[in-house]
């Protein structure tokens, strides 16, 4: 299955396609539409099973939120005094023409709400081979569960942010495979003007 959203908010997408307690991956198959972004992100022109890299923040927010994090503002507490360094610039007169340009780094205090830091997930992404011999992009093992929708989401959003899509793949590599849906919809009423 071919995931091409912006975005997916929860895991309700995945209930068909995978079961609980399953194991599986996210992950793309390497093909050439994906040549520059695989170099964007650092892998190799050759792109070997086997290389495996964080990728780095430049593609959005939930790539930024992968390698470095991200604060919570606590906006139900009181403003706290807080301190960032500015570097200062002024002239000083040494003699009646003379003037020497003068700096300094200073700490400037604002307030503002608390913060809580976040640690990134630090998802990597690894390039295998198949028995097909097709190479894929993968993402880790993940665990289908409640307890994992978080790190799911978060899994998911990142490929689809910086690929633009995102497939399931077995704990295996073989690839998940959605059936098509038959879709059985009632008929309330029946045709007509006033039946």
């Amino acid at each position: 299955m071919i995931l091409t959203k912006k975005r997916i908010r929860n895991i309700n997408a995945l209930r068909g396609v995978i079961k609980e307690g399953d194991k599986f991956t996210c992950g793309v198959k390497i093909s050439n539409k994906f040549n520059e972004v695989l170099t964007k992100i650092g892998f190799s022109e050759r792109l070997g099973a086997g290389e495996s890299i964080l990728p780095p923040s430049i593609f959005g927010p939930v790539s930024l939120y992968n390698a470095e994090g991200k604060f919570i503002v606590h906006k139900d507490k009181p403003k706290e005094t807080a301190y960032r360094m500015a570097e200062w610039h002024w002239k000083e007169w040494h003699g009646p023409y003379d003037r020497v340009e003068q700096s300094k780094i200073v700490d400037v205090p604002y307030k503002r709400y608390p913060r809580t830091f976040v640690d990134p997930p630090s998802v990597e992404f690894t390039i295998f081979s198949t028995t097909n011999d097709e190479r894929i992009l993968i993402g880790p093992i993940l665990e289908y569960n409640n307890a994992n929708e978080q790190t799911i989401i978060h899994v998911v959003n990142l490929f689809l942010e910086i690929f633009g899509e995102c497939q399931f793949f077995s704990e295996n590599l073989d690839e998940i495979i959605k059936l098509p849906i038959k879709r059985l919809n009632w008929k309330i009423l029946p045709p007509g003007q006033r039946p």
